[in-house]
Formats: structure tokens, C-alpha cells, sequence
């Protein structure tokens, strides 16, 4: 019992780790893009939304780290459909700044992690095919 509490334990040390880095990343990713596309000062895109937004990518890692899920297909497919939807919600942002707000892309914002979630709970099908 103590060795498996232990290596659960140090596995989610590691998830979790992954989850700070896949947030900072993705979301520093993005306002590195807008500060080069509008000229700002380094770190001038962060605000006060800032760690609520890395909390909206790091939610769907986090689950995956506390399941203790180690599949590395579902890791990387939520990296990818993670990087699939801000990239497309940012970037043109960074290239025409100015536009208003878009009220879809805010709707759809809330059920991303629900949609990147969903993506990796996908790539487990086949592991879980396997071991049947």
C-alpha cells in the first residue's frame, strides 16, 4: 500500500509539474504573439486574466495528473488541440489588433477544457481496447 500511495504520489509531483508548464507556456506563447504583433513591451499582454486563462488550460492536465493517467497519446493530444485552439483564437488578434471583442470565441473559450479534455479521454480508447 505505502509503495503504491508512494509512487502515485511521485507520479503526480510529475503531472503536476506538467501542468504548471504546459499552462505558462501556452498561454506566455500567446501573449509573446500579440506583444510582437502590436509592438508592446515584453510581458505588456499580461493582465489581470492572465492566470485565470493559464487555469482554463492547465484544468484538462490537471484532471489527467490527479486520474494518474501516464498515457503519453492523451498528453499529447490535449497539448495539440490546446495549441489548435489558442493559436487560432490569438493569432489573429496579434495580427490585426483593434478588432472587439468576439463573443463566439468567449463561448466557446468556456468549454475548452471540456473539448481538450474530452480529446484525451479519446486517445485512451485505444489503450483501453488493448488491455481488454
Amino acid at each position: 500500500m505505502r509503495i503504491l500511495l508512494r509512487r502515485y504520489i511521485e507520479n503526480a509531483v510529475v503531472g503536476m509539474s506538467a501542468v504548471v508548464f504546459i499552462g505558462l507556456a501556452v498561454v506566455g506563447g500567446c501573449n509573446a504573439a500579440i506583444e510582437a504583433g502590436q509592438g508592446l513591451r515584453p510581458f505588456g499582454a499580461w493582465n489581470d486574466y492572465s492566470l485565470a486563462q493559464i487555469a482554463q488550460v492547465a484544468a484538462p492536465f490537471l484532471v489527467l495528473a490527479l486520474c494518474g493517467i501516464q498515457v503519453v497519446r492523451a498528453w499529447i493530444a490535449g497539448v495539440v488541440v490546446t495549441l489548435f485552439f489558442w493559436a487560432w483564437l490569438y493569432l489573429p488578434e496579434a495580427v490585426d489588433p483593434g478588432g472587439g471583442a468576439n463573443i463566439g470565441w468567449g463561448i466557446l473559450s468556456l468549454f475548452l477544457p471540456i473539448i481538450v479534455f474530452g480529446s484525451c479521454i479519446l486517445m485512451l480508447l485505444p489503450e483501453a481496447a488493448r488491455r481488454k
